[in-house]
């Protein structure tokens, strides 16, 4: 494992998505960036990846990281010890339109982590000795949520900081998989087990800290 930050990107290298991988390359800046054939054992990729460096992100292959939110994250990390820290995202379009901009933002608590896996969602930089061997056993039983397991697990057991700042453009359009039905039904089917996951690790509720850039 080596020292700062690795960012990870799985991609499928299909030519109709090779522009939207231009631009995720071209927005992280300062930072090694892995992008690795994710066609392939998906969550066992994902995992192994996970331990590159001391702190790992993930941005998909047709997403974006804002400004300089990377190295705000790391920083939050260095200064308070965190398992994991993460930023808000907003929404755009194939075309990168802004579609939604999450303002106001409201608190999110350790409950909510536990229990909705867009609670801490992107950008997020996790430590990468915060995340529990079983997370990938859980994962490859229930057949699904390797990345909320493992952000969960980081913020729970080892404690998580919010930068509050807009630090990924989430690109929503017809071919991401987040918007097929199977993976919707997979997820939602899934949702049981992976709570209870979740809640074992979940030991008191209170609202995530802010780490004010600056």
């Amino acid at each position: 494992m080596t020292p700062g930050l690795a960012v990870v990107t799985l991609t499928r290298f299909e030519p109709e998505r090779a522009k939207w991988l231009h631009e995720c390359k071209a927005s992280v800046r300062g930072f090694e960036h892995l992008v690795i054939d994710g066609r392939m054992q998906f969550q066992e990729t994902r995992w192994r990846a996970a331990h590159a460096a001391e702190y790992v992100a993930w941005v998909d292959d047709d997403d974006r990281v804002v400004g300089d939110a990377l190295q705000q994250c790391v920083r939050a990390l260095d200064e308070t010890g965190a398992g994991v820290a993460f930023t808000h995202e907003a929404r755009i379009d194939a075309d990168g339109r802004t579609i939604t901009n999450p303002h106001p933002w409201r608190d999110v608590t350790l409950r909510d982590v536990a229990m909705h896996p867009q609670a801490l969602h992107h950008l997020a930089v996790v430590r990468a000795s915060a995340l529990a061997p079983e997370i990938l056993e859980h994962a490859q039983r229930i057949g699904i949520g390797i990345d909320w397991l493992m952000r969960a697990c980081a913020a729970l057991c080892h404690g998580a900081v919010r930068v509050p700042v807009i630090g990924y453009e989430w690109r929503q359009h017809a071919r991401a998989e987040s918007q097929s039905e199977h993976w919707a039904t997979a997820y939602h089917d899934a949702m049981p087990a992976l709570r209870a996951v979740t809640k074992k690790w979940l030991k008191h509720d209170a609202p995530i800290r802010q780490f004010l850039p600056g």
